[in-house]
């Protein structure tokens, strides 16, 4: 009884210290860059401007890791079994996955599946099969909107 005692005491502080401090410090982290924010601009302030982002995005990183982590626990303890959880986040991803519309190079959307087939076989011939002296504009456009997902 006294080693499960300990042991949930251990656990208690490895979340408060691990889990619970991530939080405080990015609280911390976006007071001080405020007051920075609102003070002069000097060479010294930008720096550390520049270090306090640099900060919260770890910390933000490492928040998103304990959330992915998470999320693969659930999935481990409940997804393997033939359960409604598995089949729903199968659902879930293969909607999130779905194209139902692409935008061709005159900017017009096109969600039949025939058209859109010609869309992308027309983008990549043209991209592979053209010598490139400057950035087409159709070809850029395409690149940069891409792929529309609803």
């Amino acid at each position: 009884m006294t080693k499960v005692k300990a042991v949930h005491e251990d656990m208690h502080t490895w979340d408060r210290v691990v889990l619970k401090k991530p939080v405080q410090r990015m609280k911390k982290l976006k007071r001080e860059l405020e007051i920075l924010r609102r003070g002069p601009v000097t060479d010294e302030s930008l720096l550390a401007q520049k270090e306090i982002l640099l900060r919260l995005e770890l910390l933000l990183e490492q928040e998103e890791i304990i959330w992915v982590q998470r999320a693969r626990a659930n999935w481990l303890k409940h997804g393997d079994r033939n359960t409604n959880f598995f089949h729903q986040y199968a659902s879930a991803r293969r909607q999130r996955n779905l194209i139902k519309g692409l935008v061709d190079d005159q900017g017009v959307r096109h969600e039949d599946i025939e058209e859109m087939k010609v869309i992308t076989r027309d983008y990549f011939a043209n991209l592979f099969t053209s010598e490139v002296q400057e950035i087409d504009q159709g070809c850029w456009r395409m690149l940069t909107v891409g792929l529309l997902r609803i």
